[in-house]
């Protein structure tokens, strides 16, 4: 029997531990996206492999299908996820290295000067505490399993069935949006299959290439699926402009407990 990372369905993704908590579904959405972009702003500093950057994301995704937002922090799980999903990929990360950079991205994004990292620093302790117990509450919450099957290698395999593996358009626009839609609680929703096959559904709409009928019927893809990562990936776009636009005028996504319990507080 395959397995894949659809694990939540629809109706589960409406219904979340953080939305039962309080958190209203738009700040939700905020706050995936600002832990998902914590990771990839990660992933290139740190120059992971994409294997690693891609199951750091689904993992984090997943995390938070079982776990509220109000009960574990958003930078902590970020990090726990790197660190976990390089021991995953046999990709091996320094914890001290995650917590360097990470340093560099929580200072940058408040508008401090980025500072050094001295060798026996109190901060350097209090996360790498903070990045292991991140990783043990992972694991714990989805019950040890870990298996992440990401669309990289199906979608060169679909490339080539389709003769679009030499198409350097194609392809750049192609890997993106896989990228991006690892980003997403599609991770969660949607089969590896499905997200590859997406994929190479907006790349090739865009650059009005013409595919057979139906093309996605050949890898037992339907088009209802295509259609909604399409519109998830879209829909992403819309809200990442926006929660970026808010952030440089001064309105931060809370990315920590403390952060959070201020901003509903100020809702209420």
């Amino acid at each position: 029997m395959r397995r894949d990372n659809a694990q939540i369905d629809v109706d589960q993704a409406k219904e979340t531990p953080s939305r039962r908590s309080g958190v209203p579904i738009d700040l939700e959405g905020e706050m995936r996206n600002a832990g998902a972009e914590l990771i990839r702003q990660a992933s290139i500093l740190l120059e992971l492999h994409v294997t690693c950057f891609g199951t750091a994301e689904v993992l984090f995704q997943r995390f938070y299908y079982n776990e509220s937002f109000r009960k574990f922090s958003v930078k902590e799980i970020a990090m726990g996820a790197i660190f976990t999903a390089s021991k995953i990929t046999e990709h091996p990360i320094k914890i001290r290295d995650i917590i360097t950079i990470f340093l560099r991205i929580f200072d940058c994004r408040e508008g401090k000067p980025v500072k050094v990292l001295e060798y026996f620093d109190e901060f350097f302790y209090r996360t790498r505490d903070q990045i292991l117990i991140a990783e043990i509450t992972l694991l714990t919450s989805l019950g040890f399993d870990t298996f992440v099957e990401l669309p990289y290698r199906l979608t060169i395999y679909y490339l080539q069935i389709l003769d679009l593996i030499n198409d350097k358009i194609i392809l750049q626009k192609v890997w993106s949006y896989v990228n991006d839609a690892l980003c997403t609680r599609v991770s969660c929703i949607q089969s590896a299959p499905s997200i590859a096959i997406g994929c190479i559904f907006i790349a090739a709409r865009e650059e009005k290439i013409k595919l057979p009928y139906a093309w996605w019927e050949i890898f037992d893809v339907f088009l209802e699926d295509v259609k909604y990562i399409a519109a998830s990936i879209n829909s992403f776009y819309i809200e990442e402009e926006e929660r970026k636009r808010r952030e440089r005028e001064g309105h931060l996504t809370p990315i920590d407990l403390e952060e959070l319990e201020k901003y509903l507080s100020e809702k209420r």
